[in-house]
C-alpha cells in the first residue's frame, strides 16, 4: 500500500509537472499568437500605406502623361504654325525682292531717260 501511495504520489507529481509545462506552453503559444497578430496588423497598415502611395504615384504618372501629351500637341501645332509663318515670310520676302527689282529697273529707266534728255539738249 505504501508503495502504491508512493507510486500514485509520483504519478501525481508527474501530472502536476505536465500541467505546469502545458500551462507554460499555452502561455508561450498565446504570446506567439498575439505577436503574430500584431505583425499581421502592422503588415496590413504597411500594405495600406504602400497602396496609397502607389495610387498617388499612379495618379501623378497619369497627370504627367497628360501634360506630356498636351505639350506634344502644342509642339505639333506650333510646328505647323511655324511652317506656315516661314512660308508666309518667304512669300513676303519674294514680294519685297520683286519690288526692289522693279524700283531698280524704274530708277535705271529714269536715269537713262535723264541721260537721253541731256544728250538731246546738248545737240
Amino acid at each position: 500500500m505504501t508503495q502504491q501511495i508512493e507510486q500514485l504520489d509520483g504519478q501525481k507529481n508527474l501530472l502536476v509537472e505536465r500541467l505546469k509545462h502545458y500551462d507554460e506552453s499555452k502561455e508561450k503559444l498565446e504570446q506567439d499568437i498575439k505577436e503574430s497578430q500584431d505583425q499581421i496588423d502592422q503588415f496590413e497598415l504597411d500594405y495600406e500605406d504602400q497602396d496609397m502611395k502607389l495610387k498617388s504615384l499612379k495618379s501623378q504618372r497619369d497627370e504627367t502623361k497628360k501634360t506630356i501629351s498636351e505639350i506634344n500637341n502644342e509642339i505639333a501645332n506650333s510646328g505647323v504654325d511655324i511652317e506656315d509663318q516661314i512660308e508666309s515670310m518667304k512669300a513676303e520676302y519674294i514680294e519685297l525682292l520683286n519690288e526692289q527689282a522693279a524700283n531698280r529697273n524704274e530708277k535705271a529707266s529714269i536715269e537713262k531717260q535723264i541721260e537721253q534728255s541731256k544728250a538731246r539738249k546738248q545737240r
